[in-house]
């Protein structure tokens, strides 16, 4: 494991409030200070309404779309649905076939397989669409590179639409209608929905093209959409968080039974929020993915037995903890490479790694050395590779600057894939890491700590403070739990180490105030903590035991002092 790395300190200043609220003092703070500070942005952020939510229609090519679905349905047409294989193509394809079956259009729906067949909206498609008398294909969460797919589909006379949310790389397929509010050329406000979020503004745009009521149905579409937004990693803003708030409500009050199969299997038995989304629930879905196929994810969010759902969770469950143990294991070979090198980027492969595997280890070697980092597996000669990367290296434009060497790539400013020859691998590392020298600082290279507000003294943070701060949620990405900072704290007792990795220490205030700290994954840093002052950042818990509260400092990072 690398050496915990030191952070730059990034504490917002308290901006003035100029408007009344009725929200408590520090909430009120932390909102204003990331920026909601005006009336309305302050009201957006916490009103989370529908009718807070764009136009479906001012979305590019939406009316062609919803008026092609019409048309499917008048006729009584057969359509396919082509998802991708991770969560946000699962619950993508998941709400389009609530879509589809309330409106009685008869539909099947389809997941390439990652390792065998790749990303991509692929020919398998539309043989597919063809074998089963299909004449309108809807890609969720893919197809806005597809020029020759959706080409061979119009020779086939086969019909089209794409809905997607990655960035556009090059021409626009030849489709009836392309849904990604990533065109240039499309005007809608929001651009950060992910594949499930772009999904539910379809249903959206058809139920109010139709004047169609779905009833208490529009809970099923919001859940699944959360449940997508927030695996998928899109920034929980405008429109997003506002479709996992209300998602998340609706799950809550009347969870289906897959939902509560997979809670069940997770052992959540407690409220559901965006953590158990992302790293318990998610996970489990996307497992079978990664590893075998994603229809089984799909059935299960689709299924209303409870049985079903039962042998299905129970089932991902397993599969989840054979993709821990293969993940393990190469995350520890990348390691191995990794920790060798002295690059800006890091580029490490490996014959036969687990194509389904190779993102998660580069996520972790991203964090474990902060670093663009892309992970190959290489095969036959030909290697396929996944890229994290880090704030101020946007990773899609760098594979852009480099496309010479690739035989595909696609993506985020934060994580994309490609795939290349085995023999180019060593010199696009070169030539990639000359790119990143030139663009990217030491300062961009530290990991950041984004510090929401500092307090004089621990008593400014009571239970009951603290549980107001779910007034902030969802937390997640783009909308991160607050991080408080105190200075001028002392050791009340000696540090320890709990488990293997953690520390856990009580400190006390200028004023006298004794509060206990946990540091995660921290206890390499255990001889930072001597008879000196400290300066504390946190996220402040409440700890339940034997029925008693009391506050707690899960401490985000720590600088010492004499």
């Amino acid at each position: 494991m690398a050496k915990p790395m030191k952070k730059i300190w990034k504490i917002k200043e308290n901006k003035p409030i100029d408007f009344s609220s009725n929200m408590p003092g520090l909430i009120t703070q932390i909102a204003v200070n990331r920026g909601f500070d005006t009336v309305k942005k302050f009201n957006d952020f916490f009103i989370n309404s529908t009718a807070n939510m764009h136009d479906p229609f001012l979305m590019k090519d939406m009316e062609k779309a919803v008026k092609r679905i019409l048309q499917a349905k008048n006729q009584g047409e057969k359509v396919l649905i082509y998802g991708d294989y991770d969560v946000d193509g699962v619950t993508s394809t998941v709400i389009i076939s609530k879509l589809l079956s309330f409106l009685n259009i008869s539909h099947i729906y389809y997941h390439p397989h990652r390792q065998n067949d790749g990303y991509g909206f692929h020919l398998a498609g539309v043989e597919l669409a063809k074998t089963e008398e299909c004449s309108l294909i809807i890609t969720v969460d893919v197809g806005i590179s597809a020029i020759g797919t959706v080409a061979a589909a119009n020779h086939a006379r086969i019909d089209v639409i794409i809905t997607d949310h990655h960035k556009v790389s090059g021409p626009i397929p030849n489709a009836v209608a392309v849904i990604d509010p990533q065109q240039t050329d499309c005007n809608y406000p929001y651009k950060n929905l992910a594949g499930a979020g772009v999904a539910l503004k379809i249903v959206d745009a058809y139920m109010r093209y139709t004047s169609t009521v779905p009833g208490n149905k529009c809970d099923d579409f919001l859940v699944i959409a959360a449940l997508g937004t927030v695996v998928d990693v899109a920034p929980l803003t405008g429109e997003n968080r506002i479709i996992t708030k209300l998602g998340l409500d609706a799950m809550n009050q009347n969870p289906s039974p897959g939902i509560k199969a997979l809670c069940e299997v997770a052992g959540i038995d407690k409220k559901i929020n965006a953590g158990h989304l992302g790293f318990q629930l998610g996970p489990r879905l996307n497992a079978v993915g990664r590893l075998e196929m994603a229809k089984e994810a799909t059935e299960l969010l689709l299924s209303n037995d409870p049985e079903i759902c039962k042998r299905a969770a129970q089932s991902l469950d397993a599969t989840n903890k054979h993709r821990k143990e293969i993940q393990k294991k190469i995350s520890e070979e990348a390691l191995n490479q990794a920790k060798y090198m002295d690059g800006t980027v890091l580029v490490v492969s490996g014959e036969g790694w687990h194509r389904g595997i190779i993102g998660l280890a580069a996520s972790y070697l991203q964090e474990q050395f902060y670093k663009p980092t892309i992970v190959i597996s290489t095969c036959n000669g030909k290697g396929h590779g996944s890229c994290r990367s880090i704030p101020g290296f946007d990773i899609f434009s760098a594979l852009q600057k480099h496309g010479q060497f690739f035989l595909g790539y696609g993506g985020h400013k934060q994580a994309a894939g490609l795939s290349i020859k085995t023999v180019d691998i060593p010199y696009f590392a070169k030539k990639i890491n000359e790119y990143a020298r030139d663009i990217l600082s030491t300062e961009d290279l530290t990991p950041k700590l984004n510090i929401d507000l500092a307090i004089p003294d621990l008593n400014e943070l009571t239970i009951e403070t603290i549980e107001e701060f779910e007034m902030l949620q969802p937390f997640g990405y783009g909308n991160p739990g607050p991080v408080i900072t105190i200075k001028n704290c002392h050791l009340q007792s000696a540090p320890q180490i709990i488990g293997k990795d953690h520390l856990k220490f009580r400190v006390n205030d200028s004023k006298g105030n004794i509060t206990t700290c946990i540091g995660w994954c921290m206890a390499g840093r255990i001889a930072e903590l001597g008879e000196y002052g400290l300066n504390i950042a946190f996220k402040p818990t409440i700890n339940e035991w034997n029925l008693n509260k009391t506050v707690q400092l899960i401490i985000q990072d720590f600088k010492s002092y004499r």
